[in-house]
């Protein structure tokens, strides 16, 4: 890969990462605004698995960004 090439898919990388990360935090604002309902707080449960997305595909592509993938032996590692 021409390093040129190896500077798209970085860029490429964080803008999907940066879109990942914004809905990540969006989703805390939108889980506050919602009608109260019973008053349970069951509606924050919604959180858990989009922070475990977040933790799973989002995190490591920030750090392989970051890092420049220089300790990746491929571009899909970052999902593995």
């Amino acid at each position: 890969m021409t390093p040129s090439n190896h500077l798209d898919f970085r860029k490429l990388a964080a803008v999907i990462a940066a879109i990942g990360t914004l809905f990540w935090l969006y989703t805390f604002y939108a889980t506050d605004h919602v009608p109260l309902g019973d008053g349970t707080g069951f509606q924050w449960l919604a959180v858990f698995p989009l922070g475990a997305i977040f933790a799973g595909f989002f995190l490591p592509a920030w750090l392989l960004v970051a890092g420049g993938c220089r300790g990746s032996p491929s571009p899909w590692a970052s999902a593995a």
